[in-house]
């Protein structure tokens, strides 16, 4: 399906105000225990990571791993949101 030339510019439009609005968002995870929380930029940079105050008394292998599954669900929620508005694009799409 092709949309006229006005439909297309509101759409690339609307697009690219959503993915601005995208990047300058912050995307939080953490892992199954909640020993680690990061924050990750629009751009996916690691932007903050906070551990429990009970970080001391796990050994450091487990922390390790609570940040990097911490820092990957942030991501993915990152991800989310682009494939939310890639979704809404293209339900957007089918109804012009």
């Amino acid at each position: 399906m092709s949309l006229p030339l006005d439909a297309a510019e509101a759409l690339i439009a609307d697009l690219t105000r959503r993915m601005q609005a995208l990047r300058e968002a912050t995307y939080e995870g953490h892992d199954e225990a909640k020993l680690a929380v990061a924050t990750v930029t629009g751009d996916g940079e690691v932007r903050t990571v906070k551990l429990a105050q009970t970080v001391g008394r796990h050994s450091p292998e487990d922390v390790a791993d609570a940040i990097r599954k911490a820092v990957t669900a942030a991501q993915q929620e990152l991800a989310l949101a682009y494939t939310k508005l890639a979704h809404q694009a293209e339900q957007w799409e089918q109804q012009q």
